[in-house]
């Protein structure tokens, strides 16, 4: 991976991107959800909180290149 911040930033946002989809998808066909109910769901604090952890493994990528650049 290179070692330029915005690289790191669009893997990260495609893999959230790619991790937001397949649990949209996933809630519509296996509970049968609306995507109006799949998003109302988030004001839950338990969604809400599995919502912080998604967007925190979005920035990963750019946490490592912070990581690798401390260890250097």
């Amino acid at each position: 991976m290179p070692s330029q911040w915005w690289p790191r930033l669009v893997m990260g946002l495609s893999a959230f991107g790619l991790l937001m989809a397949a649990e949209l998808a996933l809630s519509l066909w296996l509970l049968g959800s609306t995507v109006q109910g799949h998003f109302a769901a988030y004001q839950s604090l338990p969604k809400a909180l599995g919502l912080v952890g998604q967007v925190i493994f979005a920035f990963i990528p750019l946490l490592q290149m912070e990581k690798r650049e401390r260890t250097a």
